[in-house]
């Protein structure tokens, strides 16, 4: 289950320059410019996250974000994932219990399972991406991996009125996530927020600590 707690929104963050792969196309390179200078600061999102896998009925999931630099907080009906950047910690309140991890790695594109990664993926040296309009003359950018053992076949990166839409993840044994963005505010001031899972606000909580030192 932590899969789709994490998978969940790897969403809105930027900070490092894009970097662009020589075979890639430079109009996708200038829209994903803009996308960067826009995305900079804290970001609070609202969004559903739809899991489709082969043999298996479609599952979907809403949600909503509060993300700065590499802090983050989401929130997913009775589950909370925390992270300070360094930690994760998956809460269940059904079961009054917190797991804690590392911080997945937001460089691996085959690990894209935090607000961080799945965000940044697009500003990583490991696609190749180019810009293509629909018959609605809507904005996809669809990004490919260098490395053809991946477990990803594809992303594409779906824009309206200069926003990210929807994120999709396609990945080579056939499983399909997509991320729908449905509201974000990009103007709050989240400085006094506690990215970190504090034990003391919930009494008794059961501790699994799942890290790797």
């Amino acid at each position: 289950m932590k899969l789709i707690y994490t998978i969940s929104l790897s969403l809105l963050m930027s900070t490092a320059l894009l970097a662009q792969h020589a075979d890639s196309d430079p109009a996708a390179t200038k829209v994903l410019k803009e996308l960067a200078a826009k995305y900079t600061n804290n970001i609070i999102a609202e969004y559903t996250l739809t899991m489709e896998m082969p043999g298996e009925e479609q599952i979907s999931f809403e949600g909503d974000l509060k993300m700065s630099g590499a802090q983050y907080l989401m929130n997913m009906g009775d589950r909370k994932v925390y992270s300070d950047g360094k930690a994760q910690w998956l809460y269940l309140s059904d079961q009054n219990e917190v797991q804690i991890y590392d911080a997945p790695d937001p460089d691996d594109i085959d690990n894209l399972s935090s607000p961080v990664s799945l965000f940044n993926f697009y500003k990583s040296d490991q696609f190749i991406y180019g810009l293509i309009l629909d018959e609605a003359n809507k904005q996809h950018i669809e990004f490919k991996p260098i490395d053809r053992t991946s477990d990803v076949a594809k992303i594409r990166l779906e824009l309206a009125s200069g926003s990210i839409k929807h994120i999709k993840v396609f990945n080579k044994g056939g499983d399909r996530y997509t991320l729908k963005i449905q509201s974000e505010d990009l103007n709050q001031d989240l400085s006094l927020l506690n990215f970190s899972f504090n034990e003391a606000q919930y009494p008794g909580v059961i501790v699994e600590d799942l890290r790797i030192d």
